[in-house]
């Protein structure tokens, strides 16, 4: 078992791990747990859906590097550092995926995005799978074709997409180089 306590959000996450061949028992035996966004690991597990109303679930990701932005409407820093994302979209799509997701409903994305430029694919979820990032937003990974967390940073600004850029061309470069 995997127990991680976020005060800042009175929250008690678990996970149990079973192992399948720990000595003929068969329920297995609990087995430690990695970080859920530590870099170098596969991306947590998750859902969320388009503005569509299309569920898309976080395997559905892989198989191309990929960009995924935790943020809210309410959020300065997010609303800061859309500007530069941007423009990672415009230089790195369809090589790169880009995706957004929010803790709102998708009307009120659709208002805000009536006033505001972010040309993420938009995503909404549950606060409880928001839960999972931890405590701030932005949060924004990098992930690579097999959704391996290669890049991870909370917080952002208006040159916060910079850090992202080196980042994407490193893995683009290392796609080119293993073709």
């Amino acid at each position: 078992m995997d127990l991680r306590i976020s005060p800042a959000r009175h929250t008690l996450l678990f996970r149990w791990f079973l192992s399948e061949n720990f000595q003929g028992i068969p329920e297995g035996v609990p087995t430690p747990a990695s970080q859920l966004l530590d870099v170098g690991k596969t991306l947590f597990d998750f859902t969320v859906t388009d503005l569509a109303g299309r569920q898309i679930r976080s395997p559905e990701l892989r198989g191309k590097i990929t960009v995924v932005n935790w943020w809210a409407t309410w959020c300065t820093a997010c609303i800061a550092e859309m500007a530069g994302f941007n423009k990672l979209v415009h230089k790195y799509q369809p090589q790169v995926d880009f995706v957004a997701v929010a803790c709102h409903t998708p009307s009120e994305i659709k208002v805000f995005l009536g006033k505001h430029e972010f040309l993420f694919r938009q995503t909404v979820t549950s606060d409880s799978v928001f839960r999972l990032i931890g405590s701030g937003i932005p949060r924004t990974v990098v992930l690579d074709e097999q959704g391996v967390v290669r890049f991870d940073r909370e917080g952002g600004g208006p040159d916060s997409y910079k850090e992202f850029e080196k980042e994407i061309d490193a893995l683009l470069a290392k796609h080119q180089r293993n073709k």
